[in-house]
């Protein structure tokens, strides 16, 4: 007889069997409806205009949000994952011009499947050491949630910590208003909820979920999810369903039994939030430019959420499962260490990149104001010291028109343009735009100065020099912003 043991996976089953437990299941699903979201910001207007928004994306993009539409709705599993990433991975550094233009967008969607895939392919195919699939889930499970946690107290840290700078506290600059802004789209309750918004109140709002999410998880849980659905009423696309989605991996692996067995009082909180939901809407119309579809699938999404956060916070009977269970944290096994250490290592690195001169994007510091580089240093208390490298950017010194007449001494300005820094192509569509606008009787004179050398470029509008030189020159990096302000105050740059 040959012994029987436990089942084990192939590599074919490997690529099929579903990721970790329902937490990690939870969020990845999550960040599929999040891209649900973004496929339904597409596809009002009639067939034809939806079928020309979307063929004017990238495959790869269509390939990536198709896969994470089919993870929300059927799971989450390797295959599946696999696609998700590469295909974002291909976008990113391909520098293709994505839809999904948030950069913190750009990282849940292709890190957070890599490192599940990696922790599942880590468990599931080490030599000699072939594990069964319930054992697999958990080992999974605990690499994936402990991974989340460190990547959300992280990021919605530094979210809060980037703007904390002399740009964004200014009510004028503020990149607070594009959020105040858009909540005024909600008629008489938005404009309340505008006027009574600060800067400080942002920062402190944002702060305060990373804090409660290490010291009381669930209502850090709370927290993040009525803030994002501050940003996410506010028009703002799928970052917000999808950082809500990570603050779930702080549940305790034993909520969900807690929430089964309070159905009930979350069932009746939930239809209760969806009924003050449509109270507010009809006393305070929206105009925006979210549809009706989606304004309702994030409300039944939203009460969904407090409800089951209700069943967990409100009292009763039986004592909650600990959310302080050591493993959660910090696994107990040397690989899913490693593969948490590793991933939160990176992640500070990114959230720090911006001070050290080696990236902008993909640090969190999106709608921040934040200035960290040789022109301006706006931050209050990181400071310049900590820049070892800087992004050569090309500054405009002038663009002036000179008389075509010797005797006229009569000269026109763009001033507008004097002293903002650029990449290459934003550069050359920067020129473009004052076209319009310039005389045509003046000689306009181009002076731009880049890497220390300064450039000037004659009859910028009737040669194509500029085009010449640019097209020599490095390409654009998507790792930096394509535009910002020079050495005067930095406005709200996305």
């Amino acid at each position: 007889m040959t012994p029987s043991g436990p089942p084990r996976l192939s590599a074919r089953g490997l690529l099929q069997q579903p990721l970790g437990g329902w937490r990690t299941q939870l969020v990845l699903r999550v960040i599929g409806f999040a891209a649900l979201t973004w496929l339904l910001a597409r596809v009002h207007g009639g067939v034809d205009a939806a079928f020309a928004r979307l063929l004017g994306h990238h495959p790869a993009e269509l390939v990536m949000m198709g896969a994470w539409i089919v993870i929300g709705l059927r799971g989450a599993n390797t295959l599946a994952l696999s696609g998700a990433a590469a295909s974002g991975a291909w976008l990113v550094f391909g520098g293709v011009d994505m839809a999904i233009n948030h950069p913190a967008e750009r990282v849940v969607m292709i890190t957070i499947p890599l490192f599940a895939v990696l922790a599942q392919v880590v468990y599931g195919l080490a030599p000699g050491h072939p594990v069964p699939p319930d054992v697999l889930a958990r080992k999974v499970d605990r690499a994936f949630i402990a991974m989340l946690r460190v990547t959300m107290l992280l990021a919605m840290s530094f979210v809060a910590l980037h703007k904390i700078n002399t740009d964004f506290l200014d009510p004028a600059l503020s990149c607070m208003n594009h959020v105040t802004g858009r909540l005024e789209l909600w008629g008489p309750f938005g404009r309340l909820g505008a006027e009574l918004a600060s800067p400080w109140m942002v920062i402190a709002s944002e702060a305060a979920v990373p804090l409660l999410l290490a010291l009381a998880p669930r209502w850090g849980v709370l927290a993040a999810t009525l803030l994002f659905a501050v940003f996410r009423l506010a028009s703002f696309g799928p970052i917000a369903v999808m950082m809500t989605g990570l603050s779930f991996a702080f549940l305790a692996d034993g909520d969900l039994a807690r929430v089964r067995e309070r159905r009930g009082l979350a069932g009746a909180v939930a239809l209760g939030v969806i009924l003050v939901f449509a109270a507010v809407a009809l006393a305070s119309p929206y105009s925006g430019r979210l549809s009706l579809l989606e304004i309702a699938l994030y409300a039944f999404f939203l009460a969904g959420a407090l409800g089951a956060l209700a069943a967990l916070l409100l009292p009763g009977r039986g004592a909650l499962p600990s959310p302080w269970k050591t493993s959660e944290w910090w696994p107990a096994d040397r690989a899913n260490r490693a593969l948490v250490a590793g991933f939160g290592t990176l992640t500070l690195l990114f959230c720090l990149s911006p001070y050290f001169g080696v990236t902008f994007e993909y640090s969190f510091a999106m709608f921040s104001n934040l200035r960290a580089d040789d022109h301006r240093w706006n931050h209050l208390f990181f400071p310049r010291w900590m820049q070892v490298t800087s992004f050569p950017r090309y500054e405009i010194v002038s663009l002036k028109g000179h008389p075509r007449s010797v005797p006229s001494t009569a000269q026109a300005e763009v001033a507008s343009l004097d002293g903002h820094l650029f990449q290459r192509t934003e550069l050359y569509l920067a020129v473009e735009r004052t076209r319009a606008a310039a005389d045509p009787s003046l000689d306009w004179v181009l002076e731009v100065e880049y890497a220390g050398e300064r450039h000037r470029f004659e009859n910028v509008y009737e040669t194509d020099d500029l085009m010449q030189f640019l097209r020599g020159q490095p390409r654009d990096s998507v790792f930096f912003r394509p535009a910002i302000s020079g050495r005067s105050p930095q406005p709200c740059v996305h």
